[in-house]
């Protein structure tokens, strides 16, 4: 087992922040990269460029965007087959790493994210798959890892201890495998959240950390036993469920408080993967900045042996 947007508001258009990319980290140039002094020639003179047109009583004209910015130069994105489908039931998904690491083979971490169920008030519902690759898209960037999401078709209640498990399992081998991750975090939408948690209680998923986005329902006794920080957001309606998992991550001496579990007020079901206004937005970029931040804190890049 592997030990495991910006926005632009001319008119009132609001583009999702959830859309929205980080800048991934930078390294700087180590001594070692430097060459020789190189002696400095006279530069020859520069071309003279034809200042640009400013219409009468306007502001020049932007200028074009950096392609820096642009996430398409930081990611390989690819739909993927990690498996024949005999031993996981999809054995497909769609993959997306930070191609840096991906060019050189040697990632180190990564990423499931299972969506299955798209919360309490619609269990069986799918997800919008846009914003879920989205997420996947900017997790994978700002961690600099990468992230698979298995096409988990057919609703949560395909979705249970068995037929998960298989899927976890055949998708944590692939991105060792083929990208060579050994520290992993899973994410787990809707009723995948619970079962998700459920399985590392027992001890047959192995993660280094795990985020819960709008768990179905809540599992008192699973909660005392798992032994890898969890993060847990929902909506509004989940309020008491919070409260629920908080008593009974209390009473878990293995986690040693590493657990956060938060409710978003004015939030209704769903608003994760399907925010219906402008504080749902802001809201479902809040919940995907925390897993973020969790993900970058508990998977180590590294995993010690």
């Amino acid at each position: 087992a592997i030990m495991l947007v910006h926005r632009i508001v001319p008119a009132q258009i609001v583009v999702p922040l959830l859309l929205s990319f980080p800048m991934p980290r930078s390294r700087a140039p180590q001594c070692s990269e430097a060459g020789p002094p190189q002696r400095l020639r006279s530069m020859p003179p520069l071309p003279q460029r034809a200042a640009p047109e400013v219409p009468a009583g306007g502001l020049a004209p932007p200028p074009p965007p950096d392609p820096v910015y642009d996430a398409d130069v930081w990611l390989r994105r690819e739909d993927v087959r990690y498996a024949d489908g005999v031993g996981a039931p999809s054995g497909r998904g769609y993959c997306v790493s930070y191609l840096p690491f991906t060019v050189e083979g040697n990632h180190t971490r990564a990423v499931l994210v299972l969506a299955a169920g798209g919360g309490r008030s619609a269990p069986s519902g799918e997800p919008n798959e846009a914003t879920i690759r989205s997420l996947a898209d900017r997790i994978a960037l700002s961690c600099e890892c990468v992230v698979l999401m298995p096409t988990l078709a057919g609703g949560a209640q395909r979705w249970q201890h068995g037929p998960l498990l298989a899927e976890v399992d055949a998708a944590t081998r692939y991105v060792n495998r083929q990208h060579r991750a050994q520290a992993l975090g899973v994410l787990a939408f809707g009723e995948a959240a619970s079962v998700v948690a459920e399985l590392a209680a027992q001890g047959g998923l192995e993660a280094h950390a795990l985020v819960a986005m709008e768990p179905t329902r809540t599992n008192p006794a699973a909660l005392r036993e798992l032994d890898a920080p969890l993060l847990c957001l929902m909506g509004d309606d989940g309020a008491p469920t919070a409260q629920m998992m908080r008593d009974s991550l209390a009473l878990n001496g293995k986690l040693r408080g590493l657990y956060y579990v938060s409710a978003f007020e004015g939030c209704a079901p769903g608003f994760l993967s399907k925010p219906s206004n402008d504080q749902e937005v802001n809201a479902a970029d809040q919940a995907a900045s925390f897993a973020i931040a969790w993900f970058d804190r508990h998977v180590p890049e590294r995993p010690p042996p």
